[in-house]
């Protein structure tokens, strides 16, 4: 299930296109948080969901945008948030976002990513604390942003990394196929 935050109903390779539309939801963070609610919600009422097993997860934009869902107190059965070189801050929600975050965070940061310098990053990190959040945060020493596309890093940190989303993905998510209440 893939949410459509920017409302256009296909994906967006402009890059002018892609900052004309995600600057509103940039600016008004409790806007970007409602359209994560709207996608929760409407993948709760999916028949072949489990509505107490979803995760969040996103790349970039999409990271900070899992983390707003997280954030917002608007998500009380969500089980996870996964977020790859996300903008890491902690933004004005709303009214209930000073409260507890829903669910378990695993944060995959790269401590060179320009846009997250290390003040920005130990705000964001007091911020969970403050709710606190039940996190993970995996740092890459010398990963830029976008850490995750092969020219980006190296063969051994992206194994790294990944293997350790897959464990606690496991934890968190058994495999409905090998859980003998999904048999038919």
């Amino acid at each position: 299930f893939g949410a459509d935050y920017f409302g256009k109903g296909r994906a967006l390779w402009d890059r002018s296109e892609i900052m004309e539309v995600r600057k509103p939801l940039a600016e008004d963070r409790s806007r970007m948080a409602q359209r994560g609610v709207a996608a929760y919600k409407a993948l709760q009422g999916l028949e072949m969901v489990q509505p107490d097993s979803i995760a969040a997860a996103g790349f970039c934009f999409g990271g900070m945008a899992v983390l707003d869902l997280a954030r917002s107190g608007l998500a009380p059965d969500l089980r996870a948030t996964i977020t790859y070189h996300g903008i890491l801050d902690s933004p004005d929600l709303g009214s209930r976002s000073d409260g507890q975050v829903n669910g378990k965070l695993l944060v995959f940061h790269g401590d060179k990513d320009p846009f997250i310098p290390p003040d920005k990053f130990r705000e964001f990190e007091e911020d969970l604390k403050r709710r606190e959040a039940d996190y993970k945060i995996v740092r890459f020493a010398n990963g830029m942003h976008a850490f995750t596309r092969p020219e980006k890093v190296l063969e051994a940190d992206r194994e790294s990394g990944f293997q350790y989303e897959l464990d606690w993905h496991q934890e968190l998510m058994p495999d409905p196929l090998a859980d003998s209440r999904f048999e038919q």
